[in-house]
């Protein structure tokens, strides 16, 4: 964003507010977009180790489980 004041400007309409700001409005909303796509990507990559993760503990939970029933039938 620019900060652009008028040569005209006098301390007291300084004083008053008399400050023009200047931007790119759509170049900020696009790296403000840019920028939440690039957190909801690691979010999303987050979100997909933890499912993995998730996956793999409940396969060895099955297989805990499935070596307790085996030990138990076979007492």
């Amino acid at each position: 964003m620019f900060l652009l004041i008028n040569e005209n400007c006098t301390n007291e309409n300084l004083n008053n507010g008399a400050i023009i700001y200047h931007g790119n409005q759509q170049s900020i909303n696009e790296q403000e977009l840019k920028h939440d796509n690039e957190k909801m990507q690691l979010i999303i990559t987050h979100k997909d180790e933890i499912i993995e993760q998730l996956k793999q503990e409940n396969a060895l939970l099955k297989q805990m489980l499935n070596l307790l029933n085996t030990q138990q039938t076979n007492q």
